[in-house]
């Protein structure tokens, strides 16, 4: 929930924001698809296809779907 309100308040400030997991294990992915859900109504599956369209990743959707379902 923390990275996700950071991202969504430098986005807000009109910042571009590059997201980069260090050990590349596809945090990144899964950060962008929480914001997308949380703040921009995006289904999670619709969301999770609109990151996977433009890198190839495998979020961890089992982590969002408990969070966002519970």
């Amino acid at each position: 929930d923390a990275i996700v309100a950071l991202l969504r308040e430098l986005l807000g400030w009109g910042n571009c924001v590059y997201l980069h997991c260090n050990a590349g294990m596809n945090r990144a992915p899964t950060v962008a698809i929480a914001y997308l859900h949380a703040h921009h109504a995006m289904p999670l599956l619709a969301a999770r296809d609109f990151v996977k369209e433009r890198r190839h990743c495998v979020p961890y959707m089992r982590v969002l779907e408990t969070r966002y379902r519970a």
